[in-house]
């Protein structure tokens, strides 16, 4: 489960990290960080799904909630990140470092 903005800009990249890592992106769920969204995030996490925070905003809101999970940059981050590359391999070590 992933929560953050997604827009054109981020969609992309994190499509592509995800493949990168083995995962379908479309068989990944996607939420918004918003408090109408809690009950949802917070109904996969007891289900014993791995809930992502893509960016400060999200992982702010869900340390806010208490809701534990794997903090990745967001895909539309700027700076050393934004090479495709770098930010493939920030997702796989993230994403395996907790779920392996």
């Amino acid at each position: 489960c992933f929560v953050g903005q997604i827009s054109r800009f981020s969609a992309k990249p994190l499509f592509d990290a995800l493949e990168y890592c083995g995962m379908i992106p479309t068989k990944q769920a996607f939420y918004n960080p918003e408090s109408r969204q809690l009950r949802s995030i917070r109904a996969l996490y007891y289900q014993g799904y791995h809930i992502v925070a893509m960016g400060r905003v999200a992982q702010e809101q869900l340390t806010k909630w208490a809701i534990p999970h794997i903090y990745i940059i967001h895909p539309a981050a700027r700076g050393k990140f934004r090479k495709k590359k770098k930010y493939l391999e920030h997702v796989r070590m993230r994403l395996w470092e907790h779920v392996s």
